[in-house]
């Protein structure tokens, strides 16, 4: 019995698709023309995106301190939770931390000592990234599992809705929780948040609709919180830029070179560098210029400037240009922000801080005097244009002695909107209380101006005077308390779950700036939420209030109506109308003489 196998059957699979591919070289011709053909056509910026932290367009500087806190937040020697970057588009945030997750997270893998944990560990997945698909809530509770074995960089680059208020609000909910979470053991959690200026030309509001900032997509209470640290990235400077520029061209130097644009490289990526500070914008704008034929026109991303980086422009100049350009540029791009009521306003809060509030009465009189000048020509963007070249020739002639400048404060008239819309809850609720309880009826004049202080401190008195009333029949035999009740009708009747006992508005006090700038949105937020507090009380109260409500008199005179019609639809005929006019009495003026009467 011949026990040999056929050689055809002792050969690999390996070995079999080699002979395959070898035996069809039209298929493999006509996929190397496709791969050939993709990689013509795909973008610059993804084919030689960094393969690595060092080769990520960032400062020295940044990337230290993104990778130092990275660190300690994979190690657990820092406490943060959540690390925040927030910067314009295409200054290579997300790009830096996706290199770091890939170098740093397999170091930190518990159990990746052996073959096969390390293998699981390779299978593990550097990055987990949010997607606007899911709840973000759902998405944050699976995502803190990644520890361990399967430790994972936790991103979020796609935030949810946040212009919805309630998505925003319940994105915010879930940080926080993520924040106050009893686990010790978290994935690092990070936030790239790009940053922009939206155009509002024709509101005065300062909030997420119009700015996306930091300030207003998270709010004063997750910047604010110890275990979230904050990491500006500023636009790719034009060192940089011109680097990675001429590394693209050195890389694509025989294409280029065929086509005639190497000579040119040096002039466009100058001009390149000096227009933008995003370096995918830059990279695509250098392959259209590359593969195009003739003179073609740069269309770069703009740098949008955000609020209070045009009123420190506005008080401190720029160093990368002249004043005379600094306002060219910034009456070109950014008209929505200087049309804004709050660009005034912010130079009037802000003017003060220039070199630590160190300079002449001479040069704060003609800085007020011209923005003064500029609000009485009204919103046209001449007088705003006056208002910018007059604040910034002032503060030329000061002599700097402060190098550093201190933190903004936001104008304060949205805090009195804020008041204003208090009060006016406050105002209905008095209303309410004098009307169904008192029976009295109030002008809104005489509330503002009299009774909205008057009353409730009367009350309040009244209410002391009653709790020392109550006290003191405490004490007494139960007739005497039914005696001296009585007898203090005017006291007893304050009941201070009903009765407003306080000043309406609250007290008088002087409205201040807001440091460490807070968003309106988020203010607006929690202004909303106590509005809506206030409107509850009212209402609560008012379904009390509407038992005091007398009801009888209504009813009488129903009946009396009832009984007059019941009275007159006796006859049908048209002179019942008649008979019941002339049953109605006449006076007559006794005064009046026998002439007079003549003359009537």
């Amino acid at each position: 019995m011949d026990t040999h196998r056929p050689p055809g059957i002792q050969r690999s699979l390996s070995e079999l698709s080699s002979q395959i591919k070898n035996v069809s070289p039209v298929k493999r011709r006509r996929r190397d023309k496709t791969e050939k053909r993709e990689n013509k056509f795909e973008p610059w910026y993804m084919k030689y995106a960094p393969k690595s932290s060092n080769e990520v367009a960032v400062h020295k500087k940044k990337l230290e301190d993104v990778s130092r806190l990275f660190t300690s937040m994979l190690s657990g020697r820092d406490q943060t939770r959540i690390m925040l970057l927030t910067g314009p588009s295409g200054s290579s945030k997300s790009t830096l931390v996706s290199q770091l997750a890939k170098e740093l997270l397999p170091r930190h893998r518990i159990g990746s000592s052996n073959a096969r944990e390390s293998q699981s560990s390779e299978r593990c997945e550097d990055i987990v990234e949010y997607t606007q698909l899911g709840n973000f809530q759902d998405f944050l509770d699976e995502a803190k599992y990644r520890t361990g074995r399967n430790l994972s960089m936790v991103l979020v680059e796609d935030l949810p809705n946040v212009f919805h208020t309630d998505t925003r609000i319940a994105f915010q909910k879930a940080l926080l929780k993520w924040l106050y979470s009893p686990e010790e053991l978290l994935p690092p959690l990070v936030i790239c948040l790009t940053e922009c200026e939206l155009e509002n030309e024709s509101s005065n509001g300062y909030g997420v609709d119009y700015s996306f900032t930091a300030e207003s997509v998270l709010g004063k209470e997750l910047l604010s919180h110890p275990k979230l640290t904050r990491i500006k990235f500023n636009p790719i400077n034009t060192t940089l830029m011109k680097k990675h520029l001429k590394n693209v061209c050195m890389a694509n130097r025989a294409f280029m070179s065929q086509r005639g644009r190497w000579p040119q490289k040096d002039l466009v990526v100058q001009q390149l560098a000096s227009m933008t500070g995003d370096i995918r914008s830059a990279i695509a704008n250098l392959q259209y210029w590359a593969t195009s034929s003739g003179d073609v026109p740069f269309t770069t991303r703009e740098q949008s400037l955000t609020y209070f980086h045009i009123i420190g422009k506005a008080l401190y100049g720029s160093h990368a240009c002249s004043d005379h350009e600094m306002v060219n540029s910034l009456m070109l791009n950014s008209k929505s922000h200087l049309s804004n009521d709050n660009f005034r306003l912010g130079l009037l809060e802000n003017y003060c801080l220039v070199n630590g509030g160190n300079f002449g009465i001479r040069t704060a009189f003609s800085v007020i005097d011209g923005l003064s000048q500029s609000d009485l020509a009204g919103p046209l963007l001449e007088s705003l244009e006056f208002a910018v070249r007059k604040v910034r020739h002032e503060f030329n002639t000061v002599d700097k002695t402060h190098a550093s400048h201190s933190k903004p404060m936001f104008p304060r008239d949205w805090r009195i909107r804020q008041r204003q819309r208090e009060f006016e809850v406050h105002c209905e609720d008095y209303t309410n209380v004098e009307f169904y309880k008192y029976n009295n009826s109030c002008s809104k004049k005489d509330l503002c101006l009299l009774l909205g202080y008057y009353g409730p401190l009367i009350r309040a008195k009244r209410n002391y005077k009653r709790n020392s009333l109550k006290h003191y029949a405490s004490n007494l035999p139960p007739k005497a308390q039914e005696n001296i009740m009585d007898q203090n009708n005017d006291i007893t009747i304050v009941d201070p779950s009903i009765d407003v006992l306080e000043r309406i508005g609250g007290a008088i006090n002087a409205v201040d700036g807001v440091q460490d700038v807070v968003c309106t949105e988020d203010r607006e937020k929690l202004t909303k939420h106590s509005l809506e507090h206030l409107k509850q009380l009212r209402d609560g109260k008012l379904k009390t209030l509407e038992m005091f409500q007398v009801i009888e008199e209504p009813e009488a005179d129903a009946e009396v109506l009832q009984d007059l019609i019941e009275d007159t639809d006796v006859e049908e005929d048209d002179d019942s109308l008649y008979e019941l006019l002339s049953q109605k009495r006449t006076t007559v003026n006794e005064s009046l003489s026998d002439s007079d009467l003549e003359g009537l």
